[in-house]
């Protein structure tokens, strides 16, 4: 009796640490596991920590590059606005390429003859400035019908006293005008672009109806938006100091 006891308390003992051998074993490849899995994540997290770091460098260098760009072009436009800036000083006051052109100009503006045309000169009618004096009779002799030669506009002058500069000479109509009319301020628009620096390429065609800017209490009656809401069938010439 006393021999079979001991023999269960030796195979309990041998049970008692298999088992705990193989639980030990198991946590152990838990733990393993979950080193594995930490690892993982970690490298994952290495990878795209680092990836991110890439991106962000190509971006930085981006932005350098479009950085230097717009400092390249903005260069060169700032030389090519010096070099036409002399080059305008060079030819003289607008007066005088006006006069140069006029003929070709009139011929050009004559098949639009008996167009309303409305003359916005830009600061107070009594201001002396020659060259603006100079622009305002060189255009009066080639679109007014009263001039010998001219193109055969008809031409009511107006004086903004409230303006102060703006875009060399500009051409504005309303989208309300008709065909005939936008026609002549596009054609006057480019011609003009043709001959003064600086000036827009093509006439404004402005929807003035219900648009604040055009009302008479907004800049004046005589300022060139309000011109052309209050005279939606005229060709509007603004004309500004240089």
């Amino acid at each position: 009796m006393l021999l079979l006891l001991g023999v269960c308390e030796i195979l309990a003992h041998v049970y008692s640490v298999r088992s705990a051998t193989l639980k030990e074993n198991a946590t152990a490849r838990e733990a393993s596991d979950l080193r594995a899995e930490s690892d993982a994540r970690i490298g994952e997290a290495q990878r795209g920590a680092a990836e991110a770091n890439a991106k962000t460098e190509g971006l930085k260098l981006e932005v350098e590059e479009q950085r230097q760009k717009t400092a390249r072009f903005q260069q060169e436009a700032d030389q090519a606005r010096l070099a036409l800036d002399k080059q305008v000083r060079a030819q003289g006051p607008r007066w005088r390429l006006l006069g140069e052109a006029a003929p070709s100009l009139q011929e050009r503006l004559r098949s639009f003859s008996g167009q309303q045309a409305e003359l916005v000169m830009c600061g107070p009618r009594n201001r002396i400035d020659p060259e603006l004096n100079g622009v305002f009779q060189a255009l009066m002799r080639i679109l007014n019908e009263a001039s010998p030669n001219s193109a055969g506009w008809k031409v009511r002058v107006h004086w903004d006293e409230r303006c102060f500069s703006g875009p060399s000479i500009d051409v504005s109509v309303d989208l309300r005008a008709g065909a005939k009319t936008r026609d002549a301020a596009d054609v006057l628009g480019k011609e003009l672009a043709k001959i003064i620096p600086f000036s827009p390429s093509g006439a404004f065609h402005f929807k003035t109806e219900g648009v604040p800017i055009a009302d008479p209490e907004f800049m004046g009656k005589d300022s060139v938006m309000a011109i052309v809401a209050s005279h939606p069938d005229s060709v509007v010439i603004g004309v500004y100091p240089h």
